[in-house]
């Protein structure tokens, strides 16, 4: 008699576990990633297609039940160089997307930005905050990070905001016509040669020569 109740004990139980295992296997976990895996630090940018109009085009999915949804931002930054973007700090947003929260259901998604013409850090991010948690480019590493981050880059070929040199201004001597001054910038003294800019500072002396030539005949008036 105790032998039955065993038996049909474990068979209720049994049943038990049978029904309740089709109900764990339909849970599915609500996610956002990238649609092309990024499996090293080395392997980042798989995700990004650039667009003959400079802009940019980030894809994810999402991941989950019907009623699954996420948020996601694709951040755009003018970066110090083209390699790491280091010191991140000093890494500028210039633009993202979407301007507002939007939450994304199951299926592959992309959003699109502008891109600078300098120096620049793709950051493709959950979240609806294009920036890091202290308000910079820092979103921590895929190994330690502080943001969801799903895919980045760096790129670009020249810097960015380089500084306008100031205009000098005008030389005018005591008594004589307005001299204007010869500006020569850093750059174009690069490109010249060593007699180029013997002749450009042969330029300037002469002028002064010219002022100075100016006041003595009107000093002898």
């Amino acid at each position: 008699m105790n032998t039955i109740k065993f038996v049909v004990g474990f068979a209720v139980i049994a049943g038990a576990i049978v029904m309740a295992a089709p109900q764990s296997a339909q849970a599915t976990t609500c996610k956002i990633e990238p649609v092309v895996p990024i499996t090293d630090i080395r392997d980042t940018g798989k995700n990004f297609t650039f667009n003959a109009d400079g802009t940019i085009t980030a894809k994810f999915k999402v991941t989950g039940d019907a009623d699954c949804k996420k948020e996601a931002v694709l951040a755009v930054w003018k970066a110090p160089n083209g390699t790491n973007g280091e010191p991140l700090i000093e890494q500028k947003l210039f633009d993202y997307a979407p301007k507002t929260a939007t939450k994304y259901g199951v299926g592959e998604h992309t959003i699109t930005a502008k891109m600078p013409n300098c120096f620049w850090q793709l950051d493709l991010l959950e979240g609806s905050d294009p920036r890091g948690v202290d308000g910079t480019a820092n979103y921590g590493t895929f190994l330690k990070p502080t943001r969801h981050m799903l895919d980045t880059m760096h790129g670009g070929d020249k810097e960015c905001d380089v500084p306008v040199p100031p205009v000098q201004p005008p030389v005018r001597p005591e008594g004589g016509p307005e001299v204007k001054g010869v500006q020569t910038t850093p750059a174009e003294l690069v490109k010249t040669g060593p007699a180029s800019i013997a002749g450009t500072f042969v330029g300037v002396s002469s002028l002064a020569g010219i002022a100075h030539t100016l006041v003595q005949r009107r000093r002898k008036v």
